[in-house]
């Protein structure tokens, strides 16, 4: 790492406008789909001479930065420790490329895998098939409601007007969400830099705006990252996907030669050896468990509705190599200012309030229907195995001490009764697993 590093030419501040210089730079090297993110006001950008740009946000004394450092091929290195010099401390690069992963995993730096990123390439999209199935009955659907599609943008005719509306949208579509004020690679600003995206807008029969998509471009990958779909409340159903179809016939014409729909978190996890098992196993019972929490699954199937040509694999790096809590914790700040707890404790509120709200196919909570499911999924998890052998120690455990007629505390009773049953599963489990592989 260099520790001579020069000072950042520019400091931008959040709110204050990005200069064309650093328009010019990412024309020449950007090439994640959040690389556009430094164009943003809502970041802090630091662009250093002859090195590169890089959009953050401070947490205490860490740095957390926004997809990739950008820089020219082989000064990665170089801009990483500018950064470092100029803003001390760790530093977690999230949402982080491949080629950027292993860059810096060759010079120290650790990372965990995070997601999936799916990729199309216009040329090839097509509604035939039965991988777009869902896509093309969704498309007919919208169309069956009149619904058409046009692209708009500074100096087309109808700007201002078709501007106003989709400020309207976006209003509606905010009220209706409760959206909290979010930071990071979550902020809603799909009218900052009108001039460098393409607009989609979806017109109901008369002619009003019902739902519009934003997209970025990827310069250095002659790519677009449908970054915003953004639909009123009282849109039809259909419209996203519709949305979706005719930018893509755009892009075809354009001659787009790629087009994203950003990460899936924590998606894919599963497609490579990871370099932290624990945080692995962690990540994926959360992707497998807590869609409730965040939504994981569901938005992974969403976009694998599309039926992407490919996937990227996402990853958090960081340095010092050591993955920390807070390190972690700062992450979470950055994208809710309110902190992990805070970030948790609402999460688990709106989660109780899904639970609480009444299914309307069933015309009770859904958390009846849960609780209905919920021994079921108790044997299909091998957690009743876990249960019975705690109770049969636990048992065992009361027995010997009738026997020697000593006194144990229940507590530490079921905590042992608890770390044997679950050592025992996992063996027994195991054993089976072996068992089923080599019959």
């Amino acid at each position: 790492m260099l520790t001579n590093a020069l000072p950042p030419a520019l400091d931008l501040r959040p709110g204050e406008t990005s200069p064309d210089g650093v328009r010019e730079f990412l024309r020449r090297y950007s090439s994640n789909a959040d690389s556009f993110q430094a164009m943003l006001s809502y970041h802090r950008r630091l662009f250093f001479p002859k090195l590169g740009l890089v959009a953050c946000a401070r947490v205490g004394r860490f740095t957390v930065v926004a997809g990739d450092p950008i820089a020219p091929p082989g000064g990665l290195a170089a801009l990483v420790a500018a950064l470092q010099t100029t803003l001390p401390g760790p530093v977690a690069l999230v949402s982080a490329s491949q080629a950027v992963r292993d860059e810096l995993a060759a010079v120290g730096w650790g990372w965990v895998k995070v997601g999936d990123e799916p990729y199309w390439e216009p040329g090839r999209w097509s509604l035939d098939g039965k991988a777009a199935a869902k896509v093309r009955h969704a498309v007919n659907a919208a169309r069956r409601k009149d619904l058409r599609v046009e692209e708009t943008g500074p100096g087309r005719p109808t700007w201002d007007e078709d501007l106003t509306a989709m400020r309207d949208v976006a209003d509606a579509w905010s009220r209706s969400h409760e959206v909290r004020p979010l930071g990071f690679l979550l902020t809603l600003a799909p009218f900052e830099r009108p001039e460098d995206r393409r607009y989609f807008v979806a017109r109901d029969p008369a002619g009003r705006i019902v739902a519009f998509l934003s997209a970025v471009p990827i310069y250095a990958r002659d790519g677009w990252y449908f970054q915003d779909f953004v639909r009123h409340p009282d849109a039809p159903n259909g419209v996203n996907e519709l949305l979706f179809h005719e930018a893509m016939v755009a892009m075809q014409a354009s001659g787009v030669r790629l087009v994203t729909l950003g990460a899936a978190p924590l998606a894919g996890l599963e497609k490579e050896e990871p370099q932290r098992p624990w945080i692995h196993r962690v990540l994926r019972f959360a992707y497998e468990h807590l869609d409730t929490f965040y939504h994981f699954q569901s938005l992974s199937e969403y976009k694998a509705k599309y039926a992407p040509h490919w996937w990227e694999p996402k990853y958090l790096v960081f340095h010092p190599r050591r993955l920390t809590a807070r390190l972690l914790f700062a992450v979470l700040k950055a994208y809710d200012r309110r902190g992990a707890t805070r970030l948790v404790l609402s999460r688990l509120a709106e989660g109780l309030r899904e639970e609480l709200a009444i299914d309307p196919d069933t015309g009770r909570p859904r958390v009846i229907g849960h609780a209905l499911r919920l021994p079921g999924l108790l044997i299909e998890q091998d957690l009743v195995v876990a249960a019975a052998l705690a109770l049969a120690i636990g048992t065992g455990i009361g027995i010997l001490a009738d026997h020697l007629h000593r006194s144990f505390d229940d507590v530490y009773v079921a905590t042992i009764s608890s770390l044997f049953a679950a050592s025992l599963t996992v063996a027994l489990l195991r054993a089976r697993d072996r068992h089923e592989a080599h019959p």
